[in-house]
């Protein structure tokens, strides 16, 4: 089974959960090679901006933009 490239993460400094889509956050702040999970999307503990980010980028995909 191969590892997911997308999906939320908890870099060891970082004091929120970010989303990573090939090793970097969507905010651009951090780069990660640990577990991602692609769960959990509305977390407290998670990046403002990532899920933002994450919801805009899942809106366009659905739209077919």
């Amino acid at each position: 089974m191969t590892a997911p490239v997308r999906g939320w993460g908890f870099p060891a400094l970082a004091r929120k959960a970010h989303y990573f889509v090939n090793g970097t956050s969507l905010c651009r702040g951090w780069w990660f090679t640990g577990e991602l999970v692609d769960q959990g999307h509305a977390l407290p503990d998670n990046c403002a901006t990532c899920m933002r980010l994450r919801l805009r980028k899942q809106q366009a995909t659905e739209n077919g933009d």
